[in-house]
């Protein structure tokens, strides 16, 4: 059925909407999965860790799940289960921590981008340029944080007590990363670039 104008009627306004690079939300999700398996396989090969060399492909599947449900919080178990391992195995090296703490932070955030998403979404690239002064300045934290908890649970006797320190802080981080903004992003953008 198609709408005919009456005569004198009106006509509704046109109206253009421009916008800048987008990436599939498929990507955002592969990206997802991706850093799901490499916070998994970080953490079983962890040294002195309880995971079997051999579960590390299962983990690595097993790590990609969020992509799959980003909405339900697979993500933030993923980043529990790589806890769970780590509190049972030996300190970290300065750059497997390092490279954890990043994997978990982009985890967690871009699950966050895409449990916004449906599958045929595109998300601009303003968007997610928009948080990275954010995101980059609460990475920068934890590793600083991961660095400090590291260097202390690996050169003295009571190390354990700094890991689990360590945990409650990351828990701490998290929180703050993933709290919502009280103002969206285009809301704080001037007039002329919304």
């Amino acid at each position: 059925m198609s709408r005919v104008p009456l005569p004198g009627a009106a006509r509704e306004p046109e109206v253009e909407i421009a916008t800048g690079p987008a990436v599939p939300a498929l990507v955002l999700r592969a990206a997802v999965a991706l850093l799901g398996a490499a916070v998994l396989v970080l953490a079983a090969l962890a040294p002195g860790g309880p995971v079997a060399p051999g579960a590390v492909p299962v983990l690595a599947v097993l790590g990609a799940a969020p992509a799959l449900r980003p909405r339900a919080g697979v993500a933030a178990l993923v980043v529990v289960g790589a806890g769970v391992a780590l509190l049972a195995a030996d300190p970290l090296g300065g750059w497997h921590l390092a490279a954890l703490v990043l994997a978990v932070h982009l985890l967690l955030w871009l699950a966050a981008v895409a449990a916004r998403t449906t599958r045929r979404t595109r998300v601009e690239v303003a968007v997610l340029r928009a948080d990275l002064p954010l995101v980059a300045g609460l990475q920068a934290a934890a590793q600083v944080l991961a660095l400090a908890v590291g260097v202390l649970a690996g050169a003295t006797a009571g190390g354990d007590a700094w890991r689990l320190l360590g945990l409650a802080a990351a828990v701490g981080v998290t929180g703050v990363a993933l709290r919502r903004p009280a103002q969206p992003w285009w809301r704080s953008l001037p007039e002329g670039e919304r």
